[in-house]
């Protein structure tokens, strides 16, 4: 018998996948697509969803661990301050707290028409304040080239356009004029050292902090967009104990508690140092499967202990799998659907990877550009493979590409 009735608000991709396999003993698991929520009314919206009986609401992307944890507030449930959430959220207040909390002493300023700022400055980074999946995201040479962006009135329309239905959430959630005020604009920042990128995934609740472990990134060659993720990624003690108590230190300081959360570094192995990328507050959505396959823990089964007041903890259990990959397939251009492949056409792949897993963004008859994307390219698929630790994936990950490419059917469009 269930004992708690949880909602999960996520966009349809994690949904779908979801549904293919995560159950728990002890919860009825409901789902709303975030999508539905944008066109709508929150204030109806939320009235309802208060009023329909749930133990506690989940959000699995920034937009909805926001709404979901205002949800719980509403019905007594556990959940992060508001204003702490937002601003962690909005990548120059974050930045603020790093340079207040943790030493962070890097460059990071809005983009405006004056700025101090010299050509010995550059190269420096820019991305939107409130934005995902590096979108828009780009190395920054020279302060002409910071210039036309700044002027650029197609790239603030586009910002604006991408982001309306964040300005609708914060209104309804009277945030601060502060936070409000980064919907729209940019952040410079220093350009990180070079190393390798990795993600600690972890929680917290009532202060105290856990950690699923590190995922690897492996990046496209010469650009921004992801190409593989691997858990877990193992490091040398010394630097991987210095992250961990970086990560503890800056989320108890920064007084984000009752979530789950991740966050990115830049780590030189050789010289023994890192540096923050972000932090985002929810859990790595993709890594779910993989994380709870490889650990025995499924962060979904955390964040509902957490919503529900249950103390967890992230005790891990042996498990038949010692690694898992998640290769996400991309192309440079945006494309129509025109054919998926069905269970019967996707036997071959069961076959091969009993417990693997696989998802598609877009649906038949829908654009690539019609889901989340960073700028510079678009993804299809995405597909989840446990292995020995000592599989070199990379060894085979092209022609795993190839087997879902001969069997999706996309037409170019216009640009």
């Amino acid at each position: 018998m269930y004992i708690n009735k949880i909602l999960v608000i996520a966009p349809r991709h994690y949904i779908d996948e979801l549904k293919q396999y995560y159950q728990n003993d002890m919860a009825q698991i409901s789902y709303l697509v975030e999508e539905n929520l944008y066109k709508k009314d929150l204030i109806e919206e939320s009235k309802k969803l208060i009023e329909a009986g749930f133990d506690g609401f989940i959000g699995l992307v920034d937009w909805s661990s926001l709404y979901a944890a205002y949800l719980n507030k509403q019905i007594n449930k556990p959940s992060p301050n508001l204003t702490v959430l937002a601003s962690l959220q909005d990548k120059l207040l974050s930045r603020e707290l790093q340079m207040r909390h943790v030493n962070y002493d890097g460059l990071a300023m809005r983009l405006k028409k004056e700025m101090n700022l010299e050509e010995s400055s550059f190269p420096l980074f820019l991305k939107p304040r409130r934005a995902a999946m590096s979108f828009m995201a780009k190395q920054i040479s020279s302060l002409g080239e910071l210039a036309l962006i700044e002027s650029d009135l197609k790239i603030k329309n586009s910002l604006k356009i991408k982001n309306r239905h964040w300005k609708q959430l914060y209104q309804f959630l009277n945030l601060s004029q502060k936070i409000e005020n980064g919907i729209d604009t940019f952040v410079i920042e220093s350009i990180l050292p070079d190393g390798i990128q990795v993600t600690l995934d972890g929680f917290s609740q009532d202060d105290n902090i856990h950690f699923f472990g590190f995922t690897k990134s492996v990046f496209l060659p010469n650009r921004v967009s992801f190409k593989r993720f691997d858990y877990p990624y193992r490091m040398p003690k010394k630097i991987m104990d210095k992250v961990y108590a970086h990560a503890e230190d800056f989320v108890k300081k920064s007084k984000f508690s009752n979530s789950l959360f991740n966050i990115e570094y830049k780590i030189d192995l050789e010289a023994s140092e890192f540096a923050i990328v972000e932090i985002n507050t929810r859990p790595s959505s993709q890594f779910m499967y993989a994380i709870g396959q490889v650990s025995g823990v499924h962060p979904l089964d955390v964040a509902i202990d957490i919503v529900t007041g249950v103390k967890t903890s992230t005790i891990q259990t042996d498990t038949a799998h010692e690694s898992a990959s998640i290769c996400v397939f991309r192309q440079p251009e945006d494309a129509l659907v025109k054919k998926l492949p069905s269970k019967n056409d996707m036997k071959w792949f069961f076959e091969k990877y009993p417990e693997g897993r696989y998802n598609f963004f877009a649906l038949e008859g829908e654009k690539l550009s019609q889901h989340p994307n960073d700028s510079h390219s678009f993804r299809y698929a995405e597909v989840v493979i446990l292995h020995p630790s000592s599989m070199r994936v990379n060894e085979f990950e092209d022609d795993l590409r190839s087997e879902f490419d001969s069997r999706i059917t996309m037409e170019s469009v216009a640009s």
